[in-house]
């Protein structure tokens, strides 16, 4: 943005002299010779901050008389722009014109705030009087708010990822009634830890009887064409299939039946000496 010179500060002075449009200095005090000097000094600064230039400006004017809507205009800003320069000069003085720094302080960074949310975070929601299983960004603010400590969510979130932590749906895994199961399961790992070459594990189960009839899905239809199964059908009849796992290949071997017998299972098995004769 332009800075009018020191010389053209003193033609707008003069202008409005002869002009007759100057007004009463209402600033408490005059300017001293030393701090009318720094503000000239600083009004013909363009770098490192034209902010402060402007500023001086507007408390040189001010001081001369010039009303506060030339000076807005002179400076490119607005009449409360221009009282709030004039009134942070009368309070602070010179140290009311220059340009404070902008403070550097990242919340996401503060090792004591990272602490206490995931302090927070390693507890259940419960145990904060929340009736969840999981954290939500929401409850965690206002946990952290009760003890003391006012974060916004975008700072937990912020610490929450930059620690590796991510927000995942949970997934369903396979479980057993059986007491023995994971006894059990350990066993298969081992066996299957200590297989050779020319062996092979299969897991073999039943599935059935299976009703046959329509299922949903999906198809390619015509424009204005719908694509339904009835709710209520009568059943084409039953099968069964009967199946071996390939644990090592993740191979499946199988066959439909309309029985449930150990015929159906020693035929299964006789298929699979004969699909892997080669092996143990």
């Amino acid at each position: 943005m332009h800075i009018p010179a020191l010389s053209t500060i003193n033609r707008i002075i003069s202008d409005a002299k002869a002009k007759g449009v100057l007004v009463p200095n209402t600033l408490p005090v005059e300017i001293s010779l030393e701090e009318e000097l720094s503000l000239k000094r600083l009004a013909r600064r363009i770098t490192p901050s034209a902010l402060e230039a402007r500023r001086a400006m507007a408390v040189l004017l001010h001081a001369e008389g010039i009303p506060i809507s030339s000076i807005a205009t002179k400076t490119h800003t607005s009449n409360a722009v221009v009282k709030r320069w004039i009134s942070r000069f009368k309070r602070a003085r010179l140290s009311g014109i220059y340009v404070s720094k902008v403070s550097r302080y990242n919340k996401a960074e503060d090792e004591d705030i990272k602490q206490k949310v995931f302090s927070l975070l390693h507890q259940p929601p419960l145990s904060q009087g929340i009736n969840r299983t999981s954290w939500r960004l929401t409850d965690l603010k206002i946990c952290l708010e009760k003890k003391g400590l006012i974060v916004s969510e975008s700072v937990i979130s912020k610490i929450i990822k930059s620690a590796g932590y991510k927000w995942k749906k949970a997934r369903k895994v396979l479980t057993r009634p059986d007491p023995n199961y994971k006894k059990k399961l350990s066993q298969i790992k081992e066996a299957l830890r200590n297989l050779q070459d020319d062996e092979r594990f299969f897991s073999i189960d039943e599935f059935g009887p299976c009703a046959i009839r329509k299922r949903e899905g999906r198809r390619i239809v015509a424009p204005g064409e719908e694509h339904w199964v009835p709710q209520y059908q009568r059943s084409k009849g039953s099968l069964i299939i009967t199946a071996a796992l390939g644990l090592c290949t993740n191979q499946v071997t199988h066959f439909y039946s309309r029985n449930k017998n150990t015929n159906e299972m020693m035929k299964l098995i006789n298929i699979l000496l004969c699909e892997y004769s080669g092996y143990l």
